[in-house]
């Protein structure tokens, strides 16, 4: 078979091999982002970064791709701006043509107290209480003497549920409307709910009652006595907030 020499005819006697130089080192290169006055370049809108529209002169880090742009922090608030805040839910209700912004003091912990009259042993006093909205997270209760409080929905739970003793459970499909059933006969009688308790008022119509039931444990009679809760209204009508 032929050389290379010979099938092309060449002379290479006057040649040297040699290794390839490395190219050429170039530290005085600038690493920072570099200004190109004659690039312009059209980018889509950006928030929160420059250029932020298109047909302006772009950083460009020269010869790196991809090219990014630089990212800078949002405006200040204009000297003297400012805004309060509070623990009131904001409902809002808008349409097509206008909106309307309503105020109300849900989610705000509140506290109510259901008075009770003189009580024998064993008596036991109905009532209800009425409360801001019309569900409620309770958190729990404090009592003046040792006492079983029992919540409810509506008045008719309540009556269903009068006569039974506490070492009785609800029977099956009897329970609805029993918020709680709580039994304290001995001090301190308080009582925290854990996890905390939802309950709503079930009347037909727009009610913020929750239907109370004390028996005095005790083994003495009481002249009148107190149950104070702590709970945060979660909902309401429209016309209650």
């Amino acid at each position: 078979m032929a050389t290379i020499e010979q099938a092309t005819n060449v002379d290479t006697s006057g040649y040297t091999r040699t290794l390839p130089v490395p190219a050429e080192s170039k530290p005085e290169q600038l690493l920072l982002p570099v200004r190109d006055s004659k690039l312009r370049f059209s980018a889509p809108y950006l928030p929160g970064t420059f250029p932020s529209s298109d047909t302006l002169l772009g950083y460009h880090l020269g010869g790196m791709i991809p090219q990014y742009r630089i990212p800078v922090p949002p405006g200040a608030t204009a000297g003297g701006a400012g805004g309060t805040t509070n623990n009131n839910v904001l409902i809002n209700t808008s349409n097509s043509s206008s909106s309307t912004t309503i105020t109300s003091n849900l989610g705000i912990i509140q506290s109510a107290s259901f008075n009770v009259p003189s009580l024998n042993p064993g008596d036991v006093y109905t009532g209800s209480l009425t409360l801001s909205g019309e569900a409620w997270t309770l958190f729990g209760f404090t009592g003046t003497f040792p006492m079983r409080v029992r919540g409810y929905s509506t008045a008719a739970a309540q009556t269903v549920d009068l006569q039974r003793p506490i070492t009785q459970a609800p029977g099956y499909g009897t329970e609805q409307g029993i918020i709680f059933d709580v039994y304290l006969d001995t001090p301190p009688i308080s009582w925290g709910f854990t996890p905390t308790v939802t309950g709503n008022n079930q009347d037909e119509g727009e009610s913020q009652i929750m239907y109370i039931t004390v028996t005095n444990v005790s083994n003495a009679s009481v002249s009148s006595g107190s149950v104070s809760f702590e709970y945060a209204p979660i909902a309401a009508f429209k016309d209650q907030v």
